[in-house]
């Protein structure tokens, strides 16, 4: 399931995360999710879920990381956050600002890292600007999309392309439960985080 709504979201027209006209084929594999999932390293992917009875319903995920370098070699760890995702349907209700910061909040908290990065097609203008507005900054660097998917042999590059590399200073940040008050108040729903020490 988490497969299939992430390839929903990058890959048709109908989502904010549309990449389906520059980049082809599958966004990731249930093989690729697995190997995150179960490999004992810093890497992780947290889910949103809708639970009802003994159903649930996946609406969105975030994958995080950090690690001790930086992309500006100042030598202090970097956070990094991949795989940002809504269920189309549930788009503009600010779910994605929301897993958004909670993997601002979960490398700030727990990887103690001084920045995030993640990276934007050059061709999504559209969505830059929100970025921007939540505190990321335009570094200057980029990849070009064919070398970013250079070792996954199941994606197609359609048209050339680059990702822009987004940086976010971690000088200070807000208290998460604040972040689920809000979302709890727009949505009318109830939010049970992880076991993790909120504060």
């Amino acid at each position: 399931e988490l497969t299939g709504m992430v390839n929903r979201c990058h890959r048709k027209a109908e989502s904010w995360s549309d990449e389906s006209g520059f980049i082809g084929g599958p966004r990731v594999t249930t093989e690729e999710i697995l190997h995150v999932i179960h490999q004992e390293s810093i890497e992780m992917i947290f889910v949103l879920e809708k639970v009802q009875g003994v159903s649930s319903t996946i609406l969105g995920c975030v994958q995080v990381y950090w690690k001790s370098s930086s992309f500006d070699d100042d030598g202090q760890p970097e956070g990094r956050i991949e795989m940002l995702t809504v269920a189309p349907e549930i788009q503009s209700r600010g779910l994605g600002g929301f897993l958004l910061v909670w993997a601002e909040w979960i490398c700030y908290t727990i990887g103690k890292t001084t920045k995030v990065t993640l990276e934007v097609l050059d061709s999504r203008q559209d969505i830059i600007p929100w970025y921007v507005r939540v505190g990321y900054i335009v570094t200057g660097h980029s990849m070009d999309a064919a070398k970013a998917w250079e070792p996954y042999p199941h994606a197609v590059v359609l048209k050339p392309s680059r990702y822009l590399l987004l940086m976010k200073p971690m000088d200070r940040m807000q208290p998460i439960k604040e972040h689920i008050v809000v979302l709890e108040k727009r949505n009318a729903i109830k939010l049970q985080a992880p076991d993790l020490q909120i504060d």
